[in-house]
């Protein structure tokens, strides 16, 4: 698949063939495609096995796509029907940069280059959760751990992964400016939704909620919650 995409990635994490990854320039610099339709549809094309329950799952993606929807006048709507914006869950088997650029969690498209706009492929090579915290080794590979054994993996916030990249699904490059920002090039669990700044960026691209302010902060409260609630 042709076409320029932007990916987050594991600071922890090694490529065997030491690629320097250069994340970010030194200024914003933003890229100048965007979607011209008032609606998108998206939808999940391939799906996990480590979130077993797809009902799941699919409420963490559409929590995920409300945190940006609310600030825009985009409509963002789950539909199976010709969605714009597909969802991949694939391994480095299936997908041969994840191979080749083991540290990638996850990659997705800019707008405004045909078929390949509204791709995001996230890892599946890693353990995806919605809180972001390790999980016991032997949910992961049964076949290599036992239960009890007190073996952990390291567990990724999928939330925190799909947001990100649906970011750059809607044409955001990655932030130079602030920590807290969901748009920097690193995975941090501790960062769970969009920040002002975030806020700012994509408000450059596409015309304000209708909503106001007050509305919106009402809004971004309820969503924080129920991503918090992942975490219990």
């Amino acid at each position: 698949m042709n076409g320029r995409y932007c990916e987050i990635v594991a600071k922890d994490i090694k490529d065997p063939l030491n690629n320097d990854y250069i994340a970010v320039d030194s200024l914003q610099d933003e890229r100048a495609g965007k979607w011209d339709e008032q609606v998108l549809k998206y939808a999940v094309m391939k799906s996990t096995a480590d979130i077993e329950q797809f009902s799941l799952l699919k409420r963490a993606v559409n929590i995920t796509m409300t945190m940006w929807d609310i600030e825009t006048e985009l409509k963002l709507t789950y539909s199976d029907d010709n969605p714009q914006v597909r969802i991949y869950f694939k391994s480095s088997i299936e997908e041969p940069y994840f191979k080749e650029r083991p540290s990638t969690l996850a990659f997705a498209y800019y707008p405004a280059q045909g078929s390949a706009s509204g791709i995001i492929v996230i890892n599946d090579d890693y353990w995806w959760n919605l809180n972001g915290e390790d999980v016991e080794a032997y949910r992961a590979d049964p076949v290599h751990y036992v239960k009890g054994d007190g073996k952990f993996i390291k567990g990724y916030n999928l939330i925190s992964v799909l947001g990100h990249e649906f970011g750059h699904t809607l044409g955001l490059t990655h932030s130079v400016e602030k920590e807290e920002d969901l748009m920097r090039p690193y995975y941090d669990p501790k960062i769970r939704w969009i920040s002002a700044n975030d806020i700012r960026r994509v408000l450059l691209k596409y015309p304000e909620s209708i909503g106001g302010a007050w509305h919106n902060s009402r809004w971004r409260a309820w969503i924080r919650r129920r991503i918090l609630r992942f975490s219990l």
